[in-house]
């Protein structure tokens, strides 16, 4: 029985979640246990998209609206680990989620840590668990995630990047309009929308041909929104929503570029999705794994963090056909050979025969009447919430009288 653990939310959209809810059913439809704890982040996350998708194909799923401590959370996953005889544990993104396998790990029960991204998070978890045990396995979503985890944890580190189907829809260039879309979450924390939007309006502004849409959902939303139609591009910046996969794709195969200018990533699927479809990006050259799929000129264009360098770009992009059409053909062709989907599935498969034929766990997980937890990190984690001590809750209290005896 493979078990996972992620996240929920009724707005949660990423391409974690993208990946996670695929490779879960994937794994159903081919035969193999599976069973997902939810820990949802909203009150209505019983009724975000990964959770329906889950339910409606059957795949044994528990949810719960996440425990406001890590120790409460830690146990509710232990738990569930026990409930359904877990042989493999495939925890995502919450730190108690964690914490609760390098507990299981000591009792025998092999677990792997996908590291989705060069998202300060995953390194800072990974000094707080072992993940150098034979019983753990990591894996890296990009190249250069996984070369930077290999120099770390040295053994039992598998690159597996993220995969796309393929499909049978091809982007074609069109010189006016010419589209340029940007798909993710509308946020300014990693996303950096307001480069994305102030590139969007430049090239607008000096190319009347280019037009352009963001697809996807985020706090930053209205915020962007209301700066367009202050900026009277309204109608030339459109902001679409969340759209299910079928819809995003009838957009996408309308589209001649995608824009991304992340600080950090690590193999954006979204990117992925264009250009399996040969809509050319358009993208930020970070250390991540988009320098490893968007070869300047070749697959795509790079440009720096700069509004003006990037809108630049769009509008050479836009006014070269043959360019357009080189990096379309190109892109489309890297995506079909490296990143196919069934390729990629297949790779988990193996990793998770390695990681089963490990096990040494037993019946059942005994959980500790008092969870004990790593040290709170150096980095502050989103989602770690700690049990005070008696001692810490004293030492809080007295600083707060000892505060208002001085003013």
């Amino acid at each position: 029985m493979i078990c996972f653990a992620n996240f929920c939310g009724a707005g949660a959209i990423s391409g974690v979640n993208t990946w996670f809810e695929k490779i879960v059913l994937k794994l159903h439809g081919s035969g193999t246990e599976v069973s997902v704890l939810l820990h949802g982040l909203d009150a209505n996350a019983q009724n975000s998209p990964v959770h329906q998708s889950l339910l409606a194909a059957g795949v044994p799923v528990e949810y719960k609206r996440k425990p406001k401590f890590s120790e409460d959370g830690v146990k509710d996953t232990l738990q569930f680990l026990n409930r359904y005889g877990a042989t493999v544990f495939a925890p995502q993104c919450l730190p108690a989620f964690y914490y609760a396998a390098d507990i299981a790990r000591r009792q025998g029960l092999p677990w792997i840590y996908t590291i989705h991204s060069d998202d300060p998070f995953y390194w800072a978890i990974a000094e707080l668990v072992d993940l150098t045990h034979p019983l753990v396995r990591t894996v890296g979503v990009s190249r250069h995630v996984f070369e930077i985890a290999q120099k770390k944890f040295s053994d039992g580190v598998d690159y597996i990047p993220y995969g796309v189907d393929m499909g049978d829809k091809t982007a074609s260039y069109r010189a006016e309009p010419f589209r340029v879309c940007f798909s993710g979450r509308v946020l300014e924390e990693q996303k950096r929308i307001s480069l994305v939007i102030r590139t969007m309006a430049i090239a607008c502004q000096q190319s009347s041909e280019i037009e352009c849409v963001v697809l996807g959902d985020g706090a930053d939303r209205k915020k962007w929104e209301a700066k367009c139609s202050e900026l009277g591009l309204i109608d030339r910046v459109r902001f679409l929503g969340r759209l299910d996969s079928t819809k995003l794709r009838d957009v996408l195969v309308d589209t001649q570029a995608i824009l991304l200018m992340s600080d950090y990533e690590g193999l954006p699927l979204a990117l992925l999705e264009a250009m399996s479809m040969g809509v050319v990006p358009v993208v930020r050259n970070i250390p991540s794994g988009i320098p490893e799929i968007v070869n300047d000129g070749v697959t795509g264009l790079l440009t720096s963090d700069d509004p003006d360098d990037a809108a630049t770009q769009l509008i050479r992009l836009s006014s070269d056909a043959p360019l357009w059409q080189n990096c379309s053909t190109n892109a489309k062709r890297l995506i079909s050979d490296e990143y196919h989907d069934d390729a990629c599935f297949r790779k988990w498969e193996t990793v998770l025969a390695v990681a089963m034929s490990s096990s040494v766990s037993p019946p059942s997980i005994r959980i500790p009447k008092r969870i004990q937890l790593p040290p709170i990190s150096q980095h502050p984690l989103n989602h770690d919430c700690r049990v005070l001590s008696n001692t810490t809750r004293f030492r809080n209290q007295l600083t707060r009288i000892l505060t208002r005896l001085r003013s």
